[in-house]
């Protein structure tokens, strides 16, 4: 004899999927109207006020984009030094340490 489930609970699971279903999509909807409403503002501003914010936007991703290079970069220098010493560590405690030197040589 096969277990069927009650309707009470089919019911209660699919209630459940569908309102979550239906806040999803009210909020994505939410996003498109807003996403519109800044594309209308946008485009209803004068064109002096929007050569000044295409200048921001560009100057804000430069500084993004370029001038924080420098900081990630050196960040993924010493974050990966780190990680290969506290490699090298746990290889010598394993006796792996040839094999590890040579993965490194490769990867590297």
């Amino acid at each position: 004899m096969a277990f069927r489930p009650s309707r009470e609970i089919t019911l209660t699971g699919l209630t459940a999927l569908g309102g979550r279903a239906r806040g999803t999509g009210i909020n994505v909807l939410e996003g498109v109207r807003f996403l519109g409403s800044c594309a209308r503002s946008i485009a209803n501003m004068p064109k002096s006020v929007r050569s000044m914010f295409g200048r921001v936007l560009l100057m804000q991703v430069r500084f993004t984009a370029v001038d924080a290079m420098p900081i990630i970069a050196g960040l993924a220098l010493l974050i990966g030094a780190l990680v290969i010493a506290q490699a090298q560590a746990q290889a010598v405690r394993f006796g792996v340490s040839e094999a590890l030197g040579q993965l490194l040589a490769t990867i590297i």
